[in-house]
């Protein structure tokens, strides 16, 4: 948690001890910023909170985060052995653990809306058979597939069902309670770290999004094509003299030669 233009332990202190209320107290320090500030015009104090999303299972669906205020100025003077402690509550003070009360009809929803989605990985070879076993760690990445900051999550094994192997994963077109333009939208990067057994890695990091779109409630399976190939693109050639590696090697025989020529006409000709 921050407080944008304030520091912790100098301008304020935060208390997480009531389960599901943060308390923020400013210290004379703060208060003497937030005076300073009241001075100049169109200021507000900003506290950004960071919440983890659990990785539930078959959930794809939208998350909604009720919230509410409460505004208490203490009273002088206080303990000078521990003036930042939280006051007793007064009785006629709400409550900060009571539900915060639902928006009057028609009015303007204030509480923001994140949606996340599930994303099943259908790896598949070129008959479109599915295959299982393979291991990827999943990335936000840019338009180009280039990979930014550390891995979102790591040893995600793929299977041969339709049951989505990643859960509870933001939409890429929904933000900050708004639709994100399709040019500024972020992506999603699969990088494959382990193929099944017999087929090749994919060499690439496979780019997908996840959509909200005209969805409001739940979203829709999103579904990761991954295509692999068979390892030595599916030729088995003999390593006990067979006549695939006798035709390879005269092959290569016959570069060399030509080259050690090439390189003796060069000498002769300077």
């Amino acid at each position: 948690m921050t407080v944008d233009g304030f520091e912790e332990n100098t301008d304020y202190t935060i208390d997480t001890n009531t389960e599901g209320v943060v308390q923020v107290v400013f210290t004379p320090a703060g208060l003497k910023k937030i005076d300073d500030k009241s001075r100049q015009a169109d200021q507000k104090i900003q506290v950004d909170l960071q919440f983890k999303v659990v990785n539930a299972e078959n959930k794809n669906d939208k998350v909604v985060n009720r919230f509410k205020v409460v505004e208490k100025f203490r009273q002088t003077p206080v303990d000078p052995d521990n003036p930042y402690a939280p006051e007793d509550p007064d009785s006629n003070d709400p409550d900060p653990t009571d539900p915060p009360a639902e928006p009057d009809p028609g009015s303007d929803n204030p509480w923001p809306k994140s949606y996340f989605g599930a994303v099943d990985i259908v790896k598949a070879d070129s008959s479109q058979k599915r295959l299982e076993g393979a291991v990827f760690d999943l990335y936000t990445c840019d338009a180009q597939g280039d990979l930014k900051g550390k891995a979102l999550r790591t040893g995600i094994v793929s299977d041969n069902t339709a049951k989505p192997e990643i859960n509870q994963l933001r939409v890429n077109d929904w933000e900050n309670n708004a639709l994100v333009l399709e040019d500024q939208r972020s992506y999603y990067c699969l990088v494959e770290n382990k193929a099944p057994e017999g087929y090749e890695l994919s060499s690439q990091p496979i780019r997908f999004q996840v959509l909200r779109g005209q969805q409001t409630e739940t979203i829709a399976l999103t579904s990761v094509n991954v295509v692999d190939v068979p390892s030595n693109a599916g030729f088995k050639l003999s390593l006990t003299g067979g006549t695939g590696i006798f035709v390879m090697l005269l092959a290569g025989g016959a570069i060399l030669i030509v080259g050690r020529g090439f390189a003796l006409y060069s000498r002769r000709k300077a």
